[in-house]
């Protein structure tokens, strides 16, 4: 567990309610389709389909004053299907499902998050943590490159109408 000011971050636990998960999910994805009309695939997903894929990593949530307030997962290699291009190097991890409740964003929730997903990364000896996130949302890949990583690659996922920029993270 990692404590930051007002901020926890922990694996996601059976006790807690996927609905709260699901719905931070919802809101964070939902404004940026609203925004720059990128739907994530978890924007067309329901609850267990969500759930399914978070049981296939280590998922964590944050909380913010006690309220789960982010979530992100890192898959092993062996746990995602998207293990092409970069995804498929060995000594890569990647993350995803990576969303910070909107009221909530700029208060270090995602940073926060991005660190505990690096901590484990680096126990389970993964070399990079690697992401991709839609090209067409203006502040996205700045975030991720103040947060030290790197362009890698652009991709076109099938069942997406835009591009999405790879991006990987050295682990020391």
């Amino acid at each position: 567990m990692t404590r930051t000011n007002s901020i926890t971050t922990r694996l996601l636990s059976p006790s807690d309610d996927f609905a709260e998960v699901y719905g931070v999910i919802r809101r964070a994805y939902g404004e940026v389709l609203e925004k720059y009309g990128v739907g994530y695939t978890a924007t067309r997903q329901n609850m267990d389909e969500v759930k399914a894929r978070t049981d296939k990593g280590d998922c964590f949530v944050a909380l913010y004053d006690g309220e789960i307030a982010g979530v992100i997962v890192l898959y092993r290699r062996e746990e995602s299907s998207r293990w092409r291009n970069w995804y498929a190097e060995p000594g890569v991890g990647a993350c995803g499902l990576f969303a910070v409740d909107p009221p909530l964003q700029g208060k270090g929730v995602g940073k926060a998050l991005l660190q505990a997903a690096e901590t484990r990364a680096r126990e389970l000896g993964m070399k990079e943590m690697a992401l991709d996130t839609a090209e067409p949302v203006p502040y996205a890949v700045p975030y991720y490159q103040s947060r030290g990583f790197r362009f890698v690659e652009i991709v076109q996922w099938e069942g997406n109408a835009y591009r999405n920029v790879m991006l990987s993270k050295t682990l020391n």
